[in-house]
């Protein structure tokens, strides 16, 4: 194959539900007393819309700043402190290691993967 030249892309090693075409989300992040799971849910996000949801979150948090344009690792590093303000603040929830957030945080455009249990 020439360099640079396109590849042929396929599906294999992809994880079961994604594909390359149109992807339906599947809820998969419980809700319980509505908090969210806060590790399953960045975990049904694909990969590559982990930014967007990430940059969302922070603008319901922070609707001043201007996350769309901020570097990723700002953001990266915002959403950790944020957890750990929310949860300080009583928020949040920590309970087995993981962080239960209240769903209404949740930005509208990723609401398709919660799951209420």
């Amino acid at each position: 194959m020439a360099r640079g030249a396109p590849r042929a892309s396929t599906d294999a090693g992809r994880a079961p539900g994604l594909s390359m075409g149109i992807m339906t989300p599947t809820p998969c992040a419980p809700v319980r007393g509505g908090k969210v799971d806060w590790q399953a849910l960045e975990s049904c996000i694909p990969l590559d819309e982990l930014p967007a949801f990430h940059r969302a979150f922070l603008q319901r948090l922070e609707p001043g700043e201007d996350w769309q344009n901020a570097f990723l690792r700002r953001v990266q590093g915002k959403v950790q402190a944020s957890l750990k303000r929310l949860l300080r603040e009583g928020v949040a929830g920590y309970e087995d290691g993981r962080y239960w957030l209240d769903a209404a945080l949740v930005p509208e455009a990723f609401k398709v993967y919660l799951m209420e249990e």
